[in-house]
């Protein structure tokens, strides 16, 4: 018994020994391998991601039944095009939030497909020469870019991201309607590149305030800067915004056939008013109104001796309205209603096509000078197919009119009566547009 106890102490001792031998190699281990630890950094930087996108196509009708694509819905800027599927969009979207002062972050917002060539061409251009446009610092579009932090509570973005005017938004499947209103189209830039500063004003109120290269341009057009900002209530099923965008942003003007005017000094200042009010669970109204002022606006004023007439009227102002009812008709279905108006002084934001002369300056492709004035009624249908997945079905129907624009040789045939969609080889004064659309949308 007694060799029993000291064998079974000894295998003990012999344990522990073991125990400790493999503790010290543990440690020895975890001070010498700085993958392992570094692995684990990077599992926690890739859990912080928010990583999504969306992919969407559509097939658009217009019952004009016009002859080609070119032109065939004047007012659209995206979905325009008749009789045709299209690949619209693929997003891919990765970012980092701040929402904790000291942090950091970032977004990146990859947009492919039709809508981001469409998006690219927005961009002005600043280099002298025919058929150049959409200067960009990016082979895609790359729709917001920025890096962020969060100082004291006070965001601070410095890259590219969109703007902060309208109720609308670029990315098609985040708005209750297919297509994008005309408010969205002509009244408001859509992104801008420069440093914005945002934060909270007690807990209803939001602000935000930057600096950029003016809109829709990544290469600024001359060495003005532009001033773009927002204040936000928010109180119950209401919410209320005011913002704003002022600089110096004289759209590009042709004056011969192969050199542009690059942007003047003439002040351009947009104020947009943003009010969305929830009914029920199931039902909301949502108002967006538009003012802009354009100083010493270049209007077309006809032709002279074979070449384009240009001068510079007084302030042009333009302005528009637009309401919305979006309704949830079952857990898949829901409805969305959509009623716009427009009116532009001189045609100053160019809704009728900005005029660029061909190579013996005798026509033009749109009309500056005429008062336009403008009416878009939609409606939507949207079915959920699976959490991701859905279906929308939509009609519009648009008239323009407009009215004192010059008479003169080579004027568009119809471009002056209010007879501006293109019907069959002819024209008319308005259009009925239909178009499915089918999204997926991942996150």
């Amino acid at each position: 018994m007694t060799a029993m106890e000291e064998r079974l102490r000894a295998l003990e001792d012999k344990l522990e020994a073991s125990s400790a031998t493999i503790e010290a190699q543990r440690d020895l281990i975890q001070r010498h391998a700085p993958a392992v630890s570094q692995g684990a950094g990077m599992d926690s930087f890739l859990s912080d991601l928010d990583i999504g996108g969306f992919v969407t196509g559509s097939y658009l009708y217009n019952f004009n039944r016009p002859e080609g694509n070119a032109g065939a819905q004047p007012l659209c800027q995206f979905n325009c095009r008749h009789d045709e599927f299209s690949f619209d969009a693929a997003m891919l979207s990765i970012g980092k939030s701040a929402d904790n002062p000291g942090e950091a972050g970032f977004q990146l917002d990859l947009l492919f497909g039709q809508n981001g060539d469409i998006s690219r061409g927005l961009s002005p251009t600043t280099t002298a020469g025919a058929g150049v446009f959409g200067d960009s610092d990016f082979g895609v579009f790359v729709q917001e870019a920025y890096v962020t932090y969060n100082w004291d509570g006070t965001e601070v973005k410095f890259g590219n991201w969109e703007t902060l005017l309208g109720y609308e938004l670029l990315d098609s499947h985040l708005n209750s309607n297919i297509t994008h209103g005309i408010l969205f189209t002509w009244a408001i830039p859509l992104y801008h590149t420069g440093i914005l500063f945002s934060g909270d004003l007690g807990e209803s109120m939001g602000w935000a305030l930057g600096l950029t290269n003016g809109f829709n341009n990544v290469l600024d057009q001359n060495d003005n800067k532009g001033i773009v900002g927002i204040l936000s209530f928010e109180e119950g099923p209401l919410f209320t915004s005011l913002s704003w965008f002022f600089g110096s942003e004289t759209p590009n003007v042709p004056v011969s056939a192969v050199t542009t005017q690059p942007g003047t000094s003439d002040d351009l200042m947009i104020l947009d008013l943003v009010a969305t009010l929830e009914l029920s669970d199931t039902a909301s109204l949502w108002l967006n109104v538009d003012y802009g002022e354009q100083e010493d606006a270049t209007v077309l004023t006809g032709f002279s001796g074979g070449g384009v007439g240009l001068t510079a009227t007084d302030d042009s102002e333009y302005w528009g309205i637009a309401v919305g009812l979006n309704l949830a008709l079952s857990d898949r279905l829901s409805f969305a209603l959509r009623g716009e108006y427009w009116e532009d002084e001189d045609n100053v934001r160019g809704a009728l096509g900005t005029f660029a002369t061909d190579s013996a300056a005798t026509a033009f492709s749109g009309v500056r000078g005429a008062d336009v004035e403008m009416f878009s009624l939609t409606g939507t249908l949207k079915y959920q197919l699976t959490d991701n997945a859905y279906i929308r079905g939509e009609l519009r129907w648009d008239e323009a009119e407009a009215d004192g624009c010059p008479v003169a040789a080579g004027v568009v045939a119809g471009a002056c009566d209010g007879e501006l969609f293109p019907d069959g080889g002819s024209t008319d004064d308005d259009s009925l547009l239909g178009i499915v659309e089918i999204s997926y949308v991942f996150d």
